[in-house]
This record gives structure tokens, C-alpha cells and sequence, in this order.
């Protein structure tokens, strides 16, 4: 039922008016509407991304966002058709990566300096914030929950004490090996990055998402847009989402690792993307007062219809020879990058 359930679901965006954005040169429309052979190529990719689905081999995740903060990340005055060519070309990056910090934090803050900082200043950056959340006297609400969740007692007494942070440290320089600090990193970093600005101070590498479209819709408004994104399956090699956390306290349950067993909201299970909503995974924005849904251009640059199927696993095929020139028009500081192995890696400009 649940496999039935995901496969339906890849129906409610398209079943909008499907548009594409028009040439910027000499049309003076935003959008235009798609040809019938555009139309069949939607078609056909529509049955590829359920069966996707239905096989458990690819998630739907949406983003919310203001129209009015994405004319200022991509450097624009209007909402026009430059705006979604920069969009498409360098897509949707952590807050990090903006100019809305300094541009050179990536170098001189001492903490979280890159995509792959496992260093024990990042860590003891993730350990004052965790202690601080839940140390607050007149904490949030959601605080107050997440204290009150009889699994996470371990993890609240722990955090609550300043003089763990020793402890905390020194299991982290057990041997343990990069890619499984990063994991671990990520683990206590989703804990943060939920809880909003006050968590993770715009300093995660994580960009949010939720499996629930209303979620998405609920940040952003009558006239904003849905980004949504495809993310293959295994999500952990993209992201964390709930299922990452609960999977990764199996995993550790019998080290000295304090954990935790959700995050501060769980209704809105977010599914954090690490580094950046990837253009080339970007299957459209619904645009909410428009009521339509704007598709990925770079879909209908396929080499040919056979070359559909590998979306759900390798995203669209995107020409991104001019990426850096569109990057420095927008307010973008930095980028990040993904190998096939899962790997990332960034960089951060002045």
C-alpha cells in the first residue's frame, strides 16, 4: 500500500498546467507552454519516476520558498526568466554558501570550515549548541518535548552537563575514520539544523526538505513556490532524514555515543539535503499563485527518450560549461559538489 501510495503521489504536480520557461530573447513571457512532443516526453517520464517509486528506488522531497528571497539569492530585481536560468544552471544551495554571512567564513570561523570538517572545533561548535537548546531556562515548546521523550533521557542528561564535552570529544578520537565522523557529524548536525537559525546559526551545509508537500507549502506563501526535488534511493547517501537518524541509533547503540531518537519536529519529516538541491535533480517548482508547474528545461535536452530512464538514479543532463559565470551573478559564495561515491567537496570565494 505504501509502494501505491508513492507511485500516485508523483501525480499531483503534473496534473498542474505543465509550462517551461520561455527564451529570455525576444520573448517578454515568463513561461510558455510545452509542445506535444514536450508533452509525451513528460508523459513518459511521469511512469518512470512511479514505477521509481512504487520500487522504493527514488523519494519526492519539496522545498518551500519565497519568491522575494530568491529574485535576492540569484540576483535579480524581478521574478523573470534570468532568474529561473540561474535557478536551473547552479540550483539551490545551503545557507552557507550566500553572502548572507561573510564570505570568507568558510576560512576563518575555526568550525564546520567545509563540507567534509570532522575537526574537534566542529565538533565542540555541535556539542556547545546541543547543550545550550537544552540547558535554555524557558525553553520552546519543542524542547520541551523532545526533553520529555523517555528515549532521549540519556541524550538530555548528557548534553545538559558542560563537563561532557571532554567525554564527548574524546569517543570521537577513537580510531574512528572520516567518513564515519562525517556520519556522525550529520547525525548531531540534523538535530540542529531542525531546530532552525537558533541551531545550527546558518552554518549547516544542510538545505531543507520534507516528504510532505503541505509542509513545504506551509513555508512559504500564497505566492511563493515548491521546489521539487528527486533524491534516489538510499537517501542517506544524499541526506538525513528520520529514517537516517533511527538507523544510525541501531548502528551505535552500544557505543558510548550519546543519542537521540528524533528531531525536534518530527511532523515535518525533513529530509536534509546535504550541500545543495543539485540542478540536475530539480524535476520543477510549482508555483503556487500561478497554479502551475514550471519543468526543468534541461529535461527536454535529453539526448533521446531512452536516456529517461537513468533520471530516477543519475538526474537530467545539464550543460554547465558557462556554471561558474552564471554563479557569480547570484549571491552565492561558495559551491559544493557530489561524486558518484557519495563523496563531497566545496570551496568558498570572495
Amino acid at each position: 500500500m505504501e509502494s501505491q501510495d508513492k507511485a500516485e503521489e508523483v501525480g499531483a504536480f503534473f496534473d498542474l498546467e505543465l509550462v517551461k520557461p520561455a527564451s529570455c530573447e525576444p520573448s517578454t513571457d515568463l513561461v510558455e507552454p510545452l509542445t506535444h512532443d514536450e508533452r509525451d516526453i513528460v508523459s513518459k517520464l511521469r511512469e518512470i519516476l512511479a514505477d521509481a517509486c512504487a520500487n522504493s528506488q527514488l523519494a519526492f522531497v519539496y522545498r518551500g520558498e519565497n519568491k522575494n528571497k530568491s529574485k535576492k539569492i540569484y540576483g535579480t530585481h524581478e521574478w523573470n526568466c534570468e532568474l529561473l536560468e540561474r535557478l536551473f544552471c547552479v540550483g539551490s544551495k545551503a545557507k552557507v554558501y550566500t553572502d548572507e554571512i561573510d564570505a570568507s567564513v568558510g576560512q576563518n570561523r575555526g568550525y564546520l570550515q567545509s563540507v567534509n570538517d570532522v575537526s574537534s572545533e566542529t565538533f565542540h561548535f555541535i556539542f556547545d549548541q546541543i547543550s545550550s537548546i537544552l540547558n535554555q531556562k524557558q525553553s520552546h515548546k519543542v524542547v520541551l518535548r523532545f526533553v520529555q521523550e523517555s528515549s532521549n533521557d540519556q541524550f538530555v542528561q548528557f548534553f545538559q552537563a558542560p563537563s561532557n564535552l571532554g567525554k564527548f570529544l574524546a569517543v570521537l578520537e577513537q580510531g574512528i575514520s572520516p567518513n564515519e565522523l562525517e556520519k556522525i557529524r550529520d547525525y548531531y548536525l540534523y538535530l540542529l539544523h531542525t531546530f532552525g537559525r537558533k541551531g545550527a546559526n546558518n552554518r549547516s551545509f544542510l538545505v531543507s526538505t520534507s516528504r510532505k508537500r503541505d509542509v513545504a507549502r506551509d513555508f512559504t506563501n500564497d505566492r511563493g513556490i515548491i521546489i521539487v526535488y528527486l533524491v534516489p534511493e538510499p537517501v542517506e547517501e544524499d541526506g538525513i532524514s528520520r529514517e537516517t537518524i533511527a538507523n544510525f541509533k541501531k548502528r551505535y547503540k552500544h557505543t558510548p555515543l550519546p543519542l537521540y531518537s528524533d528531531n525536534f519536529f518530527p511532523e515535518q519529516d525533513e529530509v536534509a539535503i546535504k550541500g545543495a538541491l543539485f540542478p540536475q535533480f530539480i524535476l520543477g517548482i510549482e508555483d503556487i499563485g500561478k497554479k502551475y508547474f514550471l519543468v526543468n528545461p534541461h529535461l527536454f535536452r535529453q539526448l533521446n527518450q531512452s536516456s529517461l530512464g537513468y533520471v530516477p538514479i543519475c538526474g537530467l543532463r545539464i550543460d554547465q560549461t558557462r556554471f561558474e559565470d552564471v554563479l557569480v551573478n547570484t549571491s552565492y559564495r561558495g559551491f559544493v559538489s557530489r561524486r558518484l561515491t557519495s563523496r563531497y567537496s566545496d570551496s568558498f570565494f570572495v
